[in-house]
């Protein structure tokens, strides 16, 4: 979630700025669950825009074309809807349509503006109900993934050193 929040749409993204000093401990958990959960190699994926290594769904495995939930799923999603509302808005049924809403909106009263919090996508969130779920072999609810706190980097070192000495002493 704290490498999602430094998301831009971009390629490349997460190589400049605050973000970089985070990936290298993120891919080390990823090699490190790659490593330790069989078949999980094909559930990884690189993001068709951005670049960045992500586990998919199993039943994504293999896809070459998905993007990834820290926000290029999203800033797609959006685009695309963008583009298909412009080309709906402009011909004679669209038009219509818009003058009936722009009617509508001028007689409503304003609300209260919502507060901002910072809350991560839902995107991000099934993603990681999904990634959990799988590393836990159990269903995760929404509820225990905006749970989680932030851990400290000693404690994910101390699961990496732990995911490494696996390989030397297996059961």
């Amino acid at each position: 979630m704290t490498i999602a929040e430094f998301f831009e749409y971009r390629p490349g993204w997460y190589r400049k700025g605050p973000v970089a000093a985070l990936m290298p401990v993120y891919y080390a958990l990823l090699r490190s669950l790659v490593k330790t959960k069989p078949g999980w190699g094909r559930c990884l994926t690189r993001c068709r825009h951005c670049g960045i290594f992500f586990l998919a769904h199993r039943c994504n495995a293999g896809r070459h074309d998905l993007r990834c939930p820290f926000g290029c799923q999203k800033a797609h999603r959006r685009r695309d809807s963008t583009q298909r509302s412009l080309a709906y808005y402009r011909d004679e049924v669209g038009k219509m349509k818009k003058r009936i809403q722009n009617g509508r909106r001028a007689e409503e009263k304003p609300s209260a503006e919502k507060s901002a919090t910072a809350e991560p996508s839902e995107e991000m969130v099934k993603h990681l109900q999904q990634v959990l779920g799988a590393i836990e072999g159990r269903r995760v609810s929404r509820e225990e993934v905006l749970a989680l706190r932030q851990r400290s980097l000693g404690r994910w070192r101390q699961v990496l050193d732990n995911a490494a000495r696996s390989d030397e002493r297996p059961p």
